[in-house]
């Protein structure tokens, strides 16, 4: 598996598990587009331009990057809604989240 397969394969992978994270604390799933823009815009824009981000524009994409990291770290380990929303049901009210906090008490 080459480099770009595994790329592509992981990020299919991210945007699947934080679509659902998204949903489970009530947003929109399309919202992941902007963690992903920002994350990889600078990087695409210094291949894209064979590294000719200097000065500020280099220092506003970095800022970019780490600004959508932060926020996907947010949302990904935000405490989910309580109860039902819009999505579905909350995933830790059910019987197998019952089930195990039967075994670990």
């Amino acid at each position: 598996m080459g480099f770009v397969e595994a790329t592509k394969t992981c990020l299919r992978k991210y945007v699947t598990v934080s679509v659902r994270r998204l949903h489970d604390i009530g947003l929109s799933g399309f919202l992941i587009v902007l963690p992903i823009t920002l994350l990889f815009g600078c990087a695409f824009a210094v291949i894209w331009f064979e590294g000719a981000l200097n000065g500020p524009s280099l220092y506003a994409g970095i800022a970019a990057m780490v600004l959508g990291f932060i926020l996907s770290l947010y949302w990904m380990t935000k405490k989910s809604s309580p109860g039902s929303n819009k999505y579905g049901p909350n995933p830790l009210d059910g019987p197998v989240t019952d089930q195990l906090k039967e075994v670990f008490e």
